[in-house]
């Protein structure tokens, strides 16, 4: 039986991490950035996570790097919505951020 990586995970789990977090990977592409800050999200996570420098996760590993991954995007989800950069969200602020339609991850708001 052959050993797979743990790396091999790393996408997926990423993925699961920002659904979970309400930022949809799409959103990322489709905002022009072709997904250099989502790539450079999970690079960053996977470096703080990976605690020994072996270039592989451990299980702990892995638990973690899913939540600074989950931490990094909310904090970026939440500079998003607010708009006026006031350090709060405001009512307004999450009804203008609400997905519409579909593509979005979870119940609406």
């Amino acid at each position: 039986m052959r050993k797979h990586s743990v790396m091999f995970a790393v996408p997926v789990a990423a993925l699961a991490a920002v659904c979970a977090g309400g930022v949809v990977a799409s959103r990322v592409h489709a905002e022009g950035d072709g997904g250099g800050k989502f790539k450079a999200a999970v690079q960053a996570a996977f470096a703080e996570a990976d605690a020994d420098g072996s270039g592989e996760l451990s299980a702990t590993e892995f638990t973690n790097f899913h939540e600074i991954l989950r931490q990094k995007m909310e904090a970026a989800r939440f500079a998003k919505i607010d708009t006026d950069g006031s350090g709060g969200v405001s009512l307004a602020e999450l009804e203008a951020a609400r997905p519409r339609g579909r593509g979005h991850c979870g119940p609406p708001m």
